[in-house]
């Protein structure tokens, strides 16, 4: 309880952060966070008696334990600070190790209005010099035109998408087809890289040089309210969480290949789709349509993308 209460002032925090990067004396600490020297010594006394401090001649540092306590702090600062979002947006769906690793993101902006958070994702996309990695199931129009033009000045990508809502741009018709035949060369050469998830936990957009992070609400859905990433702490936590769901995701042929040989054992279903294909009325099989939707093959009354190269093979 001791640890908690001395931590619980401000300016035996800054004390540790000061230390953290520097030894000083009573003197420069003093100066450097404009107190006298009797408080800044009265501070100093507290965190050597709880063993977070160290005196080596005439200047102080911190010791081994209160850089473990430090770094441990930035967790609860970073959820004390958004408290309001945390309590309408879940960490659950983060894996473990990411969640004890949260304190890395302290120094993120919060971004609320989620108008500016998609237009931050085109600024990436405009001013990547790289690459550009994105988890998401969704894309706004204004960001799908801009991957085309990210493409063409060379920039790689890599995207996770979820199986029910990938889309390969063609059916945005605000995507001009030479824009289009862009993202398809890519697609050929390798420089646009696509996986899948069944979910999407996160909405995560990252370039060379910062990173957009969302965490869904508490009914599991997106309001594209999120954080802002520069510092290189979070870039690393960041790109290391989309590490973790490109190794865990499947590539488009796998997931086609799968959904193709799930539906030639299903005749109903073989019916089924094609009529929606063709826009036939389903009179018989209706009961399979919430499977289809579940497995990414159809989205309301129309065949995804991923159900229409489902189809196409069926043709054959």
């Amino acid at each position: 309880m001791n640890l908690f209460f001395e931590l619980s002032n401000e300016d035996r925090l800054e004390i540790l952060g000061q230390l953290k990067t520097n030894a000083m004396n009573l003197t420069s600490l003093s100066r450097r966070l404009n107190l006298s020297l009797q408080e800044t010594s009265r501070h100093i006394y507290r965190l050597h008696k709880i063993g977070l401090i160290q005196k080596d001649r005439d200047r102080f540092h911190i010791t081994s334990y209160g850089e473990s306590v430090l770094k441990h702090l930035k967790a609860l600062q970073f959820l004390s600070r958004h408290k309001n979002y945390f309590n309408s947006h879940s960490l659950a769906v983060l894996p473990e190790e990411f969640v004890r690793r949260i304190g890395d993101l302290v120094d993120c902006r919060y971004e609320d209005n989620s108008v500016l958070l998609w237009n931050n994702v085109q600024r990436i996309l405009e001013e990547a010099e790289n690459h550009v990695w994105t988890l998401t199931g969704q894309y706004d129009v204004a960001s799908a035109r801009m991957i085309p033009r990210a493409l063409s000045r060379g920039v790689t990508m890599m995207n996770i998408d979820r199986v029910d809502g990938y889309t390969d741009l063609s059916h945005l018709v605000a995507i001009p087809r030479e824009d289009l035949q862009v993202v398809f060369d890519a697609r050929k050469t390798g420089q646009l890289k696509e996986k899948m998830l069944e979910r999407v936990d996160m909405f995560l957009w990252i370039s060379d040089k910062e990173a957009l992070l969302a965490f869904p609400s508490n009914d599991g859905k997106f309001d594209y309210q999120g954080f802002i990433c520069k510092d290189e702490n979070a870039l690393t936590w960041c790109r290391k969480l989309f590490q973790h769901y490109w190794e865990r995701a499947q590539t488009l042929e796998i997931v086609i290949d799968e959904l193709y040989r799930w539906i030639t054992k299903k005749t109903e279903a073989i019916s089924v789709l094609r009529k929606v294909a063709t826009g036939t009325k389903i009179i018989q099989g209706k009961e399979l349509i919430s499977e289809l939707r579940q497995k990414g093959l159809m989205s309301d009354k129309v065949l995804t993308p991923i159900g229409l190269q489902v189809y196409r093979m069926l043709q054959r």
